[in-house]
């Protein structure tokens, strides 16, 4: 479950979260 570490390139990207590793 990579949810945690998505959630943390979530907070580092900030609003770029759009362009995040994958949006669910």
């Amino acid at each position: 479950n990579g949810r945690q570490l998505y959630d943390v390139m979530v907070e580092r990207a900030g609003p770029s979260k759009n362009s995040g590793p994958k949006e669910v």
